[in-house]
């Protein structure tokens, strides 16, 4: 198993505080911040591969379209091409940058959803209960009912030490 030190103290020996809720025994420090900060920089790294992803095609239409355009003017000057075909060079640049717009589209649409879906894994711990867990992520005991509707948990509660809890991040 691998252990981490406290980034306050640098006691060793920690469980992986951005994956699960701990605190530091020696100095006490909450490593919550570092929990939350770890899901936030998750969604970062897909939303920075989407948008590699859309400067790529991007640039790939681009060179096409340079390359058909300077095609289009040295085959021109050398055999006079026919308005048919620069008319379906055009209209291969239209269907591309139509692509590349519904390309865009889907990014934004994914990354209102992953905005809208921030969720943190929570470990059951001894002496749990749902009114002490959203007390803890939404200073509000009164919001465990959400914590309930998320993981579908049921009165009488059976919380198990080491039970995982979907715990949705307020925005």
């Amino acid at each position: 198993m691998i252990t981490y030190n406290c980034p306050v103290c640098g006691q060793s020996g920690l469980a992986d505080f951005k994956r699960q809720h701990i605190s530091c025994p020696q100095c006490n420090s909450d490593l919550k911040p570092y929990l939350l900060l770890s899901a936030i920089t998750k969604t970062d790294k897909r939303k920075n591969r989407l948008s590699l992803l859309l400067i790529v095609f991007s640039l790939l239409i681009m060179f096409v379209s340079i390359f058909f355009v300077k095609r289009g003017i040295d085959t021109k000057n050398d055999l006079d091409i026919s308005n048919n075909q620069i008319a379906q060079l055009e209209d291969s640049v239209v269907n591309l940058n139509n692509k590349n717009l519904s390309l865009e589209n889907k990014i934004i649409e994914i990354e209102n959803q992953t905005a809208q879906n921030k969720y943190v894994k929570y470990t059951v711990k001894k002496g749990d209960f749902p009114w002490k867990i959203a007390e803890f992520f939404y200073g509000d005991g009164r919001k465990y009912v959400l914590i309930e509707k998320e993981n579908n948990l049921i009165k009488p509660y059976n919380l198990q030490v080491g039970q995982v809890l979907l715990i949705k991040m307020p925005e």
